[in-house]
């Protein structure tokens, strides 16, 4: 461990009748399209076609400029949540060990952030001192990922914060984040005038020196006029061709969805909503899933009439609701 003073740095034929008559109402156009901007988030979900997991994100993305029918579309990736602060080194060109955060020193909490959003909290339990955390409640944000929630203690004789988690292994905090904590008093206001402080540390086994500095804020995307319903997008994070995009009418709650595979990228292929009760209203509209009102089972996979709907698809659509709620 470092210490401080040597370092600068988410049924019946009448139910079908009601639900296609609910549904009929909202074909022609969106009364209150939703049009704000969600951010990035990362989810795990069962991946089309078989039950394996993977992981898939769910964010925004508009038609371009001049449409026509072979444009496509273009996704369009809008800047995703991000600390205030934010450690870079200078010596990965892909930035392995870089993390936007936020600290909130009163409290002991520190937030991390990736590409994609947020990904950890770190909750300070106790302290060796002013400047040294003792034991850290570490909490994993990435939806499917709370199998690695645990309790750092802090072992004094190995200089680190250790746990060990049922089915994982043993698992230390990497020291150059915590250096970041304990020297955060004395370099914030540094940082908030602009300027950039080096700290080091290790960083799982490796030794490095890095940058801690307030973070460089991106241009955010062109957001849909108001008069034009913006689209939303549930993609595979590790295969781009596999993904579904809708729009959402706040006054219906009916998702209008897209989607290459079924109608193409342009074209509705179905209308959507969900039940009080959990269950999905669904219209087809030559593509997708046919007309029935879906029930989920015990998994979260929706059936009806002998059809299923991919579980990353009604994941995503459910993700996105708590997003704007």
């Amino acid at each position: 461990m470092t210490h401080p003073i040597a370092m600068m740095k988410t049924c019946t034929a009448a139910l079908l009748f009601v639900a296609a008559l609910l549904l009929a109402q909202v074909e022609p156009a969106s009364a209150a399209p939703y049009n704000g901007d969600i951010g990035e988030t990362r989810f795990t979900s069962s991946r089309r076609g078989d039950f394996q997991s993977s992981t898939y994100i769910l964010k925004r993305y508009a038609k371009p400029n001049g449409g026509g029918s072979g444009g496509g579309v273009v996704l369009v990736t809008p800047e995703p949540e991000q600390g205030t602060y934010e450690i870079v080194d200078p010596t990965q060109e892909a930035g392995r060990w870089n993390r936007s955060f936020d600290y909130d020193e009163k409290a002991g909490v520190l937030t991390l952030y990736d590409d994609g959003g947020p990904t950890e909290r770190w909750t300070v339990l106790s302290r060796k001192g002013w400047w040294e955390p003792g034991d850290v409640q570490v909490e994993h944000l990435v939806p499917g990922s709370s199998a690695y929630d645990a309790v750092y203690e802090l072992q004094e004789d190995r200089s680190a914060h250790v746990a060990y988690i049922p089915g994982i292994g043993e698992r230390t905090l990497p020291e150059y984040i915590l250096n970041v904590m304990r020297m955060f008093s004395s370099i914030k206001d540094n940082l908030d005038q602009g300027e950039t402080c080096m700290l080091d540390g290790d960083a799982n086994g490796e030794f490095i020196s890095f940058f801690v500095r307030k973070t460089k804020k991106t241009a955010s995307a062109p957001q849909a006029s108001p008069a034009v319903p913006a689209r939303y997008m549930v993609v595979d994070a590790n295969d781009s061709s596999i993904w579904v995009a809708f729009s959402y009418d706040t006054a219906t709650g009916v998702f209008t969805m897209y989607a290459d595979s079924e109608n193409g990228a342009d074209k509705p292929y179905s209308y959507r909503r969900f039940l009080s009760d959990g269950r999905l209203e669904v219209k087809s509209v030559g593509g997708g899933a046919h007309t029935d009102v879906y029930t989920p089972d015990s998994s979260g996979k929706y059936h009806g009439g002998g059809e299923r709907i991919a579980r990353y698809v009604t994941d995503g659509m459910r993700l996105f609701l708590q997003k704007i709620r």
